[in-house]
């Protein structure tokens, strides 16, 4: 099993100096990590390929993080932001921990954390049945091993009823009820989730689902940057639970 950064303190020292000096002269640059060049300066999600193993990590810790921790390099005070928000996300990561299960807790997170309000989006029994076996089915096995194919075909099959709805809806009145994008905005994350067996995207593609329908749709209660830092504290908590879980189990008894 991979541990991040190797379980070498050294590497995660030096990545955070290298950022630093980067920082400093407000200029992006690959970054050495042992023998090899990475880039933590891809902007948005899904890091280049090779960037996640080269830091022990597996792909879904790096795309939910670039995902969380971005910005827009476009000035130099903007480029020296940026790398900051980048390092805060490496200084973040704890070392020598197995994150293999971070993206099923992750999911789990989006769907019960009460601050980013995921039942505010379920207005049907229906929807909210699937939320609680997607969520059930998680925290008895986090690597989605209980998301069978028989549960991601009844989501499907309820989005794609949603999805004869929206135009629906939009030819004959103008405008898509609200009750029905959050619905289908649901479902989206519900889809996503039920893909974390075989996709190392899958949480990435949720937490960016999440943050559209509760934080940037046109009636989103609350602003982009806030949905952003309460999804920042749920990632947060999940790299200490494991962290703490790994201590624990490596404990004497």
């Amino acid at each position: 099993m991979p541990l991040s950064f190797h379980a070498d303190s050294a590497h995660k020292a030096a990545i955070l100096a290298q950022l630093d000096a980067q920082a400093a002269k407000a200029k992006l640059a690959k970054v050495v990590v042992g023998d090899r060049l990475i880039s933590l300066d891809t902007i948005g999600r899904m890091p280049e390929p090779g960037t996640a193993p080269a830091l022990g990590l597996p792909e879904a810790v790096l795309d939910v993080g670039f995902f969380l921790y971005d910005g827009f390099p476009e000035s130099a005070d903007d480029t020296r932001e940026f790398i900051q928000i980048r390092r805060e996300l490496i200084e973040a990561l704890p070392v020598g921990v197995d994150f293999t299960d971070f993206a099923g807790h992750y999911c789990r997170g989006l769907l019960e954390d009460p601050e980013l309000e995921f039942r505010k989006l379920v207005h049907s029994h229906e929807v909210g049945q699937l939320r609680y076996e997607i969520s059930e089915a998680l925290e008895v096995d986090p690597s989605g091993a209980f998301l069978d194919d028989d549960l991601h075909r009844r989501v499907n099959s309820r989005l794609g009823d949603i999805l004869g709805v929206i135009p629906y809806q939009f030819q004959t009145s103008g405008q898509v009820d609200r009750a029905v994008r959050e619905t289908h905005r649901a479902l989206e994350i519900l889809e996503a989730i039920c893909r974390l067996p075989q996709d190392s995207i899958a949480s990435g593609d949720a937490a960016d689902f999440m943050l559209y329908a509760r934080f940037a749709d046109v009636d989103a209660e609350h602003t982009f940057e806030e949905g952003t830092r309460r999804q920042r504290k749920l990632y947060l908590r999940v790299l200490r639970q494991l962290a703490r879980g790994r201590s624990t189990k490596g404990a004497p008894g």
